[in-house]
């Protein structure tokens, strides 16, 4: 048999072994082997002249990169492939389990607050007398200045300051409900008695 077949059953058996070495957990056996094969296969080329070697040697260097991306692409969606590797996540937030203080964030959404430091463009806001970890979408915002909640990315809130608008409307909503900023006789309690008298 001419060195040309023989090159060519060992450039076929290299590009399977490349192939095979995506596949199979070898070790790097297989693509040791598949390494050997080329060399062999080109060196067995070059017997049948130099031409024909030149052009093994080309397919070498541009086939082999070429079929190990194709088989690199294709094994993820492979049985083998879906096992090993884990499915991407199709929303940023999947990447975060569901915890409750990650639920707790997502009710912040729409609500208002005031930054308790300057944002530049992070810092804290106070939304209900707690504080969060907020950014905004990179203006700076001074302290004391009322935000509204845009959306979470990860767990940090995403802010921005509110508009002369929007700051109109909220001055004439009714006041707050909090207890700790009513006065002690809006409670309704009777008043105590000297426990000394």
């Amino acid at each position: 048999m001419s060195p040309l077949f023989w090159a060519a059953i060992l450039m076929a058996l290299a590009m399977g072994l490349v192939v095979l070495e995506v596949f199979v957990p070898s070790g790097g056996v297989l693509g040791f082997l598949a390494g050997g094969s080329v060399l062999a296969s080109v060196i067995t080329a070059f017997y049948a002249g130099m031409e024909v070697g030149a052009v093994f040697l080309a397919c070498a260097v541009i086939g082999g990169p070429i079929i190990l991306s194709a088989a690199v692409r294709i094994w993820p969606h492979t049985p083998l492939g879906r096992r090993i590797l884990i499915a991407r996540p199709e929303h940023p937030d999947d990447v975060l389990p569901d915890t409750e203080y990650r639920r707790e964030l997502k009710r912040l959404v729409g609500r208002r607050g005031v930054t308790d430091c300057k944002l530049l463009p992070s810092g804290a806001i106070r939304i209900d007398n707690r504080i969060y970890d907020a950014s905004t979408e990179g203006e700076s915002v001074a302290q004391n200045t009322p935000v509204v909640v845009l959306r979470l990315q990860g767990v940090r809130v995403m802010v921005r300051p509110l508009s002369d608008q929007e700051k109109a409307a909220s001055s004439d909503a009714p006041p707050d409900n909090d207890p700790l900023n009513q006065p002690f006789d809006d409670f309704g309690l009777d008043d105590f008695e000297s426990p000394l008298s």
